[in-house]
């Protein structure tokens, strides 16, 4: 196929049009909270309902050929083209699983049974780029045509992070997030269209039931990291609600020391999320860069000639591990500073230095125990693991054996980098790259204790308009909030909750909080009500209900919710954080001179990488 003759079938591929946000629910303070219908056009129920059956390729599709082991080294893939050995049944077996989680457990659910944060509602710095997406659904579309066997009717959503990174992920609903830094630093039209495919892969291939199986047993290693972060935030939100009693100067050092901590935790949530993605196995990855050269080969996607591409790719990769080693760092420093300083604030040193040393206060504060906890989860995590996708050099080998078994005819339109022009000239896209650019600067104020600067420089991207970015409202919520300023941090929050962005559990969680600080317990459990109407996933919200009920008095219902809390399975997140938040019993631990039982050193494991 000539590049005039591709580039015109290419303009004439019919885009989808991107599906609406989520309709918002109205402002808290009703009688009762609005339950919201989170099912829209591409609800995750449809989007893995197989249109089509579970086909097998049409007989005489695809002829595969072996792959010489010396040329395609540790790369599990021994016939090329992969998409020629695919078994239809067990494909349909996964998406079965997928269609069945997300009838049974809702929006939340696709997949993974539930799990906040495997969606887009549970990760950071998200948005929508209109022009951008529309671009890249063309290319999907021709990867779905493509695809022989049964398929999503609906294509992907698009995303991107407002992140200077170079990543990429899919998620358990089907949805692709793109950073704005690998589409910024990309050269050519080669490597955003391997992203894609795949990302895309993935999702062809149902490896997200795999996981949920254990397949890449990145989903344990996720939550583990997460409980780290969700712990600590859990007991600086403890702190602060249980230093009423204390005077002034001892209310004024703790408040010092949980912001010191709370600043800490925020920065590692989003050093974290630049680290996150599903954690298949090698094999699986392997699989997904094979399904990848089949897409574009089988669309006929403009990869370059065959004498560049794998330098391309190879170039690719390295941009990946640099990136990721830089987020490893970054994590790994905020980790241990996070540690240390929970550490401090759990110290009998410090409780006794802001007169919270005897039984009673113990008792308000949370126990030491449930500070011994924190410390312990915190200071036992350790550093993040190494890459679970293959070495960039040997990724490429593999990559390049493949093609040479599986298409050695081939001959793809020449690489001119035509999208990638278009795309960058986008003003969709121009403004989204001075946004991210304006938000991390206010992340670094943030991150230096700055708040006054945060929040300008977040009014400035619009801050307080529910049209904005809800991690813009997110952010600025948060830095109000350390500043002192609760009544606009309120409003941030609410601006986010109910505003057209990504919907985000995070700024809920916060919102609660805020509630229970304020002590107005009926508006935090309207916020609670809201959160498990739209996210479907009441045990991720259980520790925020634990301490809602232990701050109204309720000590019945927290002790209930607790004890339920611990019965749940499979994720070690959700439990530890209900020990942060409940309050406990008196003990003879919490008496001056006790000693308390040593607790378990939890190690955290690491996370997934992207692409």
């Amino acid at each position: 196929m000539t590049m005039a003759r591709w580039l015109v079938t290419f303009a004439l591929t019919t885009a989808l049009i991107n599906p609406g946000l989520m309709a918002k629910p109205a402002r808290k303070g009703a009688a009762k909270p609005a339950v919201v219908s989170r099912v829209s056009e591409a609800s995750p129920a449809s989007l893995y309902l197989a249109s089509s059956g579970c086909p097998s390729a049409p007989a005489g599709k695809f002829a595969a050929a072996p792959v010489d082991k010396k040329v395609r080294g540790k790369s599990p893939i021994e016939l090329a083209p992969r998409i020629a050995t695919v078994e239809a049944v067990d494909l349909c077996g996964r998406r079965t699983k997928l269609d069945s989680a997300a009838g049974n457990l809702g929006i939340a659910a696709l997949g993974l049974s539930a799990q906040v944060p495997n969606t887009l509602a549970g990760r950071q710095d998200l948005l929508a780029i209109p022009e951008v997406e529309t671009q890249f659904q063309k290319v999907l579309l021709r990867y779905s045509q493509a695809w022989p066997y049964a398929k999503p009717p609906k294509l992907p959503r698009v995303l991107f992070r407002a992140t200077d990174g170079y990543e990429a992920y899919s998620l358990a609903d089907g949805t692709i997030v793109m950073s704005l830094g690998l589409v910024e630093s990309a050269e050519s039209d080669s490597e955003l269209l391997f992203v894609l495919a795949h990302e895309y892969g993935h999702v062809l291939m149902g490896h997200h039931a795999a996981i949920n199986e254990g397949g890449g047993g990145g989903m344990k290693a996720l939550f583990g990291t997460l409980g780290t972060i969700y712990t600590a935030t859990t007991l600086v939100s403890q702190l602060r609600n249980n230093n009423g009693n204390l005077g002034l100067a001892d209310r004024g050092k703790v408040e010092s020391a949980a912001k010191r901590a709370s600043v800490l935790s925020e920065a590692l949530s989003f050093a974290v999320d630049d680290l996150w993605a599903p954690n298949y196995s090698r094999n699986q990855e392997y699989e997904a860069d094979a399904i990848a050269m089949d897409l574009l080969i089988g669309s006929n996607q403009t990869i370059d000639s065959y004498s560049n591409v794998f330098a391309r790719l190879g170039k690719l990769f390295d941009k990946r591990a640099v990136s990721r080693e830089k987020s490893e760092a970054r994590a790994n420093a905020l980790n241990k500073s996070l540690g240390e300083t929970v550490k401090e604030l759990s110290s009998p040193e410090f409780l006794k230095s802001v007169g919270m040393g005897d039984a009673r206060n113990m008792r308000r504060l949370g126990t030491d125990m449930l500070f011994s906890f924190g410390a312990k989860m915190i200071m036992g995590s350790g550093k993040a693991p190494g890459d679970t996708h293959p070495p960039p050099e040997e990724r490429r080998k593999a990559l390049a054996g493949y093609f040479q078994a599986g298409y050695p005819k081939a001959d793809p339109p020449i690489d001119a980098g035509v999208m990638l022009g278009l795309v960058k000239g986008m003003g969709d896209y121009k403004r989204a790259v001075v946004m991210r650019d304006g938000y991390l600067k206010a992340r670094t104020a943030y991150d230096s204790q700055n708040f006054d600067g945060a929040l300008t420089g977040l009014k400035a991207l619009g801050a307080g308009n529910r049209a904005s970015p809800t991690f813009i409202n997110y952010f600025a919520g948060l830095a109000a909030r350390d500043k002192g300023d609760i009544p606009s941090a309120a409003n941030y929050f609410e601006a986010g909750r109910t505003g057209s962005g990504i919907p985000s559990a995070m700024l809920q969680e916060k919102y609660v909080e805020l509630d229970i600080g304020k002590k107005d317990y009926v508006g935090a459990r309207a916020l609670l009500d809201d959160a498990n109407a739209r996210f479907r996933d009441p045990d991720h919200f259980r520790s925020v209900e634990i301490a809602r009920l232990a701050a109204a008095g309720d000590l019945a219902g927290a002790k209930a919710n607790f004890t339920e809390c611990q019965q749940i399975k499979g994720r070690d997140y959700i439990p530890a954080r209900c020990k942060a938040a409940y309050p406990g019993e008196p003990t003879a631990a919490a008496e001056p001179g006790a000693k308390t039982s040593p607790l378990k050193k939890i190690k955290i494991p690491g996370l997934g990488s992207p692409f």
